[in-house]
């Protein structure tokens, strides 16, 4: 018996990735769905079917394309940015070509290193409570 059914879970999943995507779209008035498409190697169609609804289900290959199309991993996608802030950086590195997009992942490397925290890391989390030794 095949397993090829679709779940509750997959139509909700849909209609975030969905629902994301018409985000990004809206917060980039110079990305459109059919430039995206190009840019991710996907007709036209498929993001707009997806936008409308009439995809139920994309395949996950789809969804991959299209997050690295805005420069993110389909995880990254999905959870959003957190604050306006991290909105903005997405937005503005969304918009470079691949070539600057290089350099400034080197820059955030090198910053990295020189102050020796995560990129990940909360600075907050790693203050000494005044209780604490």
């Amino acid at each position: 018996m095949s397993n090829n059914r679709i779940t509750e879970t997959d139509i909700e999943i849909n209609r975030e990735f969905a629902k994301k995507l018409e985000e990004h779209l809206a917060a980039n008035p110079e990305l459109t769905p059919a430039s995206l498409a190009v840019k991710a190697g996907l007709d036209n169609s498929a993001i707009r079917g997806i936008i409308a609804g009439r995809s139920k289900v994309p395949k996950l290959s789809t969804m991959v394309k299209i997050s690295q199309a805005l420069g993110l991993t389909l995880e990254e996608f999905m959870a959003g940015p957190r604050t306006p802030e991290e909105l903005y950086i997405v937005r503005l590195v969304a918009r470079l070509p691949v070539r600057e997009r290089l350099q400034l992942l080197g820059y955030a490397q090198a910053l990295d290193a020189y102050t020796g925290r995560s990129p990940l890391e909360d600075p907050a989390e790693n203050q000494q409570s005044p209780h604490r030794p």
